[in-house]
């Protein structure tokens, strides 16, 4: 919290991003204090043991919203294909339904590398490509990432 606090005093930072669950009795005043700084907040959530229920996601994005995030972020590590579906079905009734604020999701590792792809499809707002070594697994290179997503934009304006 105080090097949050201490980097968005400087007034050198747009954007900070505060795990919301890791601490959660300071989450709101950190977002209060960024917004005291005109820094905006992504509240994120990382799960790397696994997928939780859709009700459970829905429940974390809700709740972060709710504490006043400018975005909210939720990753979290797929063990089947069907893992993959729900983060994706949870992302479009999160912007179907709930959302207030832009809502970003993905799945970790190899197989949620598909849902960095597709996830805007489904109402994911960005995602996140790696330029040297990447900060999570399943993340692709940038490059490859951006022709990936040129070819999809592509291919999906001719339908």
């Amino acid at each position: 919290a105080e090097l949050n606090k201490t980097a968005e005093e400087t007034g050198c930072i747009d954007l900070i991003d505060i795990e919301a669950f890791l601490c959660t009795a300071f989450t709101p005043s950190m977002i209060s204090e960024a917004h005291r700084n005109q820094v905006k907040v992504i509240a994120s959530n990382h799960d790397f043991t696994g997928t939780p229920p859709k009700s459970e996601m829905l429940s974390r994005l809700c709740q972060m919203q709710e504490q006043g995030a400018d975005m909210v972020k939720l990753a979290v590590m797929p063990k089947t294909t069907r893992d993959l579906l729900t983060l994706l079905d949870t992302t479009l009734e999160m912007n179907e339904k709930h959302a207030k604020v832009p809502v970003v999701t993905m799945s970790m590792s190899e197989l949620g590398s598909l849902s960095r792809i597709c996830g805007e499809y489904f109402g994911s707002a960005i995602t996140f490509g790696s330029v040297q070594k990447a900060s999570a697994p399943g993340q692709i290179e940038a490059g490859e990432l951006a022709q990936i997503l040129k070819i999809v934009h592509r291919n999906l304006q001719k339908t």
